[in-house]
This record gives structure tokens, sequence and C-alpha cells, in this order.
């Protein structure tokens, strides 16, 4: 997780969250449904 910038336990607190982190990937698609 080196391509974060973020501190360790930023990050730990995020994964007990469930946040799932996909680095080095580029979006394809991005959804918005007009609110901002």
């Amino acid at each position: 997780m080196e391509e974060l910038p973020a501190r360790k336990e930023e990050v730990e607190h995020a994964e007990e969250e469930q946040i799932i982190f996909r680095t080095l990937c580029n979006p394809i698609e991005i959804l918005d449904d007009g609110t901002g």
C-alpha cells in the first residue's frame, strides 16, 4: 500500500470500515446522478 498518501493508521481504520483499496487502477467510467 505504498501508493497511498496516508498514514498506516488511517489505512487500517479504513479497512476496518470495509473500505476496499484498488491501487494502480484506472477508472473506466464515472457515474453521476447530477446532484454533485
